[in-house]
């Protein structure tokens, strides 16, 4: 599974709006893009469309809509940490089958 969001500006290449290119590497695999809501990132809907249509299993999750408010760009080194590390744990358990 793959957790990630946009960094440092870089630019996103998306596929065609109509058509995506199968990645066969990608297809199948569990992806979560999340934004925070002061993050000023905006197209995480367009990325997580893209991924799809190339076969990837990825989702879009915002921080903000799930109650979890103030976070910037590096939600995961804020004093709330813990509990957007509780979001992304909890999506992880529910991809990945537990080990024995």
């Amino acid at each position: 599974a793959v957790i990630c969001f946009e960094g440092g500006g870089a630019p996103v290449v998306a596929q065609g709006a109509t058509a995506a290119r199968p990645l066969p590497n990608i297809t199948g695999i569990p992806m979560l893009y999340f934004t925070a809501e002061n993050s000023g990132r905006t197209n995480g809907p367009s990325i997580v469309d893209a991924l799809v249509r190339s076969g990837a299993a990825a989702e879009h999750l915002n921080l903000g809509e799930r109650g979890i408010r103030g976070n910037g760009h590096f939600a995961m080194l804020e004093t709330n940490r813990k509990e957007v590390f509780e979001v992304f744990r909890g999506w992880l358990e529910q991809k990945l089958p537990a080990r024995a």
